[in-house]
This record gives structure tokens, sequence and C-alpha cells, in this order.
């Protein structure tokens, strides 16, 4: 397992050293669920990628105006902050996945 590419190890029937060695740990004793954890994984880079451009591309547009077409400080600071707040709200599209509907039961 510790030569392995990537090391998995169930929580409940695997051994300490196992899960210190794996790479990932599923707490339950449902292999199945790995293909989605995957899925959610996979979506969760999308999204933050979809958040690191939006926020620089925010920036660089702020920047820009705010040193060649004077734009007003309180402005920008509500430009800034709007682009924060619509960054968190993309980031939490990933709680409504449905992966997390067997966590509430």
């Amino acid at each position: 397992l510790a030569r392995a590419d990537v090391g998995i190890a169930m929580g409940a029937a695997g051994s300490e050293v196992a899960l210190q060695a794996a790479d990932v740990a599923l707490l339950a004793d449902d292999i199945a669920r790995l293909a989605e954890a995957h899925r959610l994984a996979r979506r969760t880079v999308r999204i933050i990628r979809q958040n690191l451009i939006f926020a620089m591309g925010a920036m660089t547009v702020l920047v820009v105006t705010g040193l060649f077409f004077h734009l007003p400080l309180p402005i920008a600071v509500i430009g800034h902050e709007g682009g924060t707040v619509l960054v968190v709200l993309n980031g939490l599209r990933l709680l409504t996945d449905p992966i997390r509907k067997g966590r509430d039961a």
C-alpha cells in the first residue's frame, strides 16, 4: 500500500497502519461510494478553477479601472466585496451534492 500510486483503506475494516499509509480512507464499508467521491472531487476542482478565474479577472478589471479611469474607492470596495460574495456563493454549490444525503441520515 505504501508503494502504490493511490492507496485506499476501508475505515471500519482496515488496520491502523493501512489507514495511515492510505491516500484515501473510506469511513464506511461501501466501496461503491468511491466513484461518487471521485466525481465530487472533480466537480470541486472545476468550481475552484471557476472561482480563481473569476476572482483574478474581477481584480484585474478593478485595478485597471482604478489606475487608468479614476475609479472611486467606494465603488472599488463594493466591486471587491461583491466579487468575494459571488465566489463564496459559487463554492456553496458543492453543499447540494447528492453524496451528502447519506451524511444527514
